[in-house]
């Protein structure tokens, strides 16, 4: 009897035992899978992590005025081609910042612009300069401050003086509508035009 109990208590110690590690060995798996998803491994690129510093917000802003100095440099400069890498980015090499400076004097006589918005355009330039990892020349912060500081003198005594400048479209007049509603019932289009001018300011008003 006693070998037997003995046996029997044997037997269930090591039953126990069994589960014992069986359970052991369940709580080490799933402390592996919590730290396999809590550590998960990247492989993160130096422009990538200076990339994400910029918002997207701000980053869709930068191309929006890149796209703006693109077009002024196709527009104005003999050789455009020279002043964009094989990527598509800008040249730095080749737009210097009297060039920049041309471009705002540009932008700035156009009269459709507020010197606030201008300063997106310098933004925009100096993220090249990072994303590219180059020193911003000091033109970008001295000569370019002082312009800046003189376009806005100018644009307060505008406003000052009641020839500030209106950014965006400017509306259609009714002068200048009725202009136009004569030349289109000269032609001979049927009327085409006229009645196409007609409902469009209709739709205006």
């Amino acid at each position: 009897m006693n070998i037997c109990g003995a046996t029997k208590c044997l037997t269930v110690n090591e039953e126990d035992m069994s589960s014992s590690d069986h359970d052991a060995a369940t709580v080490d798996a799933s402390m592996e899978d919590a730290a396999r998803q809590t550590g998960i491994r990247r492989n993160l690129s130096g422009d990538q992590v200076r990339s994400a510093c910029t918002s997207a917000n701000t980053k869709k802003a930068n191309q929006s005025y890149l796209k703006g100095i693109s077009t002024w440099i196709h527009a104005s400069q003999p050789s455009p081609d020279t002043f964009f890498c094989e990527d598509g980015s800008l040249n730095l090499a080749m737009l210097s910042p009297q060039h920049f400076e041309d471009f705002l004097l540009y932008k700035i006589n156009e009269g459709k612009l507020k010197v606030s918005t201008l300063s997106g355009y310098r933004s925009s330039i100096k993220d090249v300069y990072r994303q590219k990892r180059l020193d911003l020349p000091s033109e970008y912060l001295d000569d370019l401050k002082i312009l800046y500081q003189g376009l806005k003198r100018v644009e307060a005594e505008d406003d000052q003086s009641g020839r500030s400048r209106r950014p965006g479209k400017e509306p259609l007049s009714y002068s200048l509508y009725t202009q136009l509603a004569k030349l289109t019932l000269a032609l001979e289009d049927n009327g085409f035009l006229h009645l196409f001018l007609l409902t469009q300011w209709n739709l205006m008003c």
